[in-house]
């Protein structure tokens, strides 16, 4: 039969899921283990289930670690993650996000040798000040070149997500009737949602 699969929030999904982030220092006095433990438990059980399935070929294990994640323990959590994969599905994929510090710095020579890794990185322009159309243009070109860089420095690189959206206009970007704060910056023009496709009961 069909297996029916749902993947919901991680509980540990904000700022926590490091440590208790001490916004007066903008550190992290300590790491939690305990909790990064918990995520490598749960990527062995994820690929436990489906290391033979023919359909998966790889995976991320934590989508968009936040950039003040402390990177010495992300790479420790990346490691370990990669052992326990490699162990588990040899022939599989292991990407990594850069935690938006998409930089050779941060990355270059990063587990150098290590076969079937690539780097994670999300592409967005609507979040950037607003500009005129060639700004876009040149913003793409200037993406294209950080890609190659990294792929010099790090190797292969996956752009996981992206959108050619100018503006973040749309609600339910960063939650339910959410967005962050100070955004969006240019004045938006809404308009009444579809009626519901499949009736409004």
């Amino acid at each position: 039969g069909v297996e029916s699969v749902t993947f919901e929030h991680w509980p540990r999904r904000d700022a926590g899921w490091m440590g208790a982030w001490d916004r007066r220092t903008g550190k992290y006095p300590e790491v939690d283990w305990a909790n990064v433990n918990a995520t490598l438990e749960v990527v062995a059980a994820i690929v436990d289930r489906y290391a033979a399935h023919p359909a998966v070929m790889g995976l991320e294990p934590v989508n968009e670690p936040w950039n003040w994640t402390p990177l010495d323990a992300l790479k420790r959590f990346y490691w370990r993650g990669y052992k326990i994969v490699k162990a588990r599905a040899p022939t599989w994929r292991f990407v990594m996000h850069d935690a938006f510090r998409f930089t050779a710095d941060a990355w270059g020579g990063f587990m150098a040798g290590c076969p079937d890794i690539a780097l994670d990185t999300h592409v967005y322009q609507a979040w950037a000040d607003p500009g005129p159309r060639l700004k876009f243009y040149v913003d793409a070109c200037q993406a294209k070149n950080k890609i190659a860089l990294l792929e010099r420095s790090f190797g292969p690189v996956v752009v996981g997500e992206w959108s050619l959206a100018t503006d973040n206009c749309a609600m339910w970007l960063n939650g339910l009737n959410d967005n962050l704060p100070g955004f969006p910056k240019l004045p938006c023009k809404f308009i009444p949602c579809a009626e519901p496709y499949m009736g409004s009961h």
